[in-house]
């Protein structure tokens, strides 16, 4: 932990943490984190799960769940009271099958819902873990993907559901997908849910803008021919808009160590119609980075090659851009920015 000014850096656990998933994060409402972390296989995670509340500078850690829970993946309801937490099926004692629970900062549990069968049975796919999860603003649904035991099978896509909490048995397929949890979001009024769909391993082919309204259950396809979509993203404040990154698809990519969608740029759904938003050299390669706590500005990377490009704010209703920082970062750049407060 760190303050926002960069001072009073601490170490807040010895541990290690690993993974694709928010290994840490915080409460919506208060100075809390959330975090797992283990000293065992990184490929199999201890599965503890603790909190972490910012007292006089300092972590005081108490623990939800001790190590040998398996807790895959978890998020914070909106409220803060409580943690929505993945466990995978477990083939071997004790048996359980794919799982959410809900947690309370207390430790009490519940469980929300569950997928499969518990136990081993050979030459035999199934769905073994749900992860990237995300609860609606308003704390009535949870999306997520489901992951199957086969390694290769997943990393070509996985199957997108969301499930109504208030009842967890009757659960959206939304199709399949990579497992990015960048790649959906909901709504600031829980009323839609932004997702790509498609198949196959590259973000550079075959990744379309999707749009689930949840009242009805209809879906609207937003993607264009020719085109891929990724990254969607709602603006904080209304009237909500989505804005993404698309641009031409690249069946090339992938054999050459090159920017994966050339001439791609941030647009905004408009209604029927997308617009972008910013413009750029067709070798370049524009990355949503977020959008400011008031909605007023959009910021982003542009990349003139993998190692390459900079980081830069323009108004999300007209302006300028201003750029911010030129960066190098031979290996790839990978910016992670938090904004430092509501203002």
């Amino acid at each position: 932990m760190v303050r926002a000014d960069g001072t009073g850096a601490y170490q807040v656990d010895q541990r290690q943490v690993w993974g694709d998933m928010d290994n840490a994060a915080w409460s919506p409402i208060s100075d809390v984190i959330a975090y797992s972390a283990g000293t065992g296989n990184p490929a199999h995670p201890a599965g503890d799960l603790k909190i972490a509340r910012v007292q006089d500078g300092r972590a005081q850690i108490s623990t939800l769940l001790p190590e040998n829970s398996n807790a895959f993946d978890f998020v914070w309801a909106p409220d803060g009271q409580s943690l929505t937490v993945s466990f995978p099926r477990l083939y071997n004692a004790p048996y359980s099958p794919l799982h959410v629970d809900r947690l309370t900062l207390e430790g009490k549990r519940a469980r929300l819902f569950s997928v499969g069968e518990a136990g081993w049975q050979e030459f035999y796919l199934y769905q073994w873990s749900a992860n990237g999860l995300k609860i609606s603003p308003d704390g009535r649904y949870l999306a997520y993907h489901l992951n199957s035991n086969a390694v290769s099978m997943s990393a070509d896509s996985e199957k997108l559901q969301v499930t109504d909490l208030q009842q967890p048995g009757h659960a959206i397929d939304l199709g399949r997908g990579l497992s990015n949890p960048d790649w959906f979001a909901w709504s600031p009024d829980s009323s839609q849910l932004a997702f790509i769909l498609g198949e196959g391993r590259w973000p550079s082919t075959n990744k379309k803008l999707q749009v689930l309204s949840v009242d009805d259950g209809k879906i609207t396809d937003y993607s264009q021919q020719g085109e891929v979509d990724t990254y969607p993203l709602w603006t904080s404040h209304p009237p909500y808009r989505l804005i993404f990154c698309r641009g031409p698809e690249n069946p090339q990519w992938g054999s050459t160590y090159s920017l994966p969608v050339p001439g791609q740029r941030i647009w905004m759904q408009s209604g029927s119609q997308a617009v972008p938003l910013t413009a750029g050299q067709a070798n370049t390669e524009d990355e949503i980075i977020g959008v400011s706590p008031d909605g007023k500005d959009l910021v982003y990377l542009r990349l003139t090659d993998l190692d390459n490009g900079s980081l830069y704010l323009k108004p999300l209703d007209g302006g300028r851009e201003i750029e911010l920082l030129r960066l190098s970062m031979p290996g790839g750049i990978q910016l992670f920015p938090a904004w430092a407060g509501p203002e």
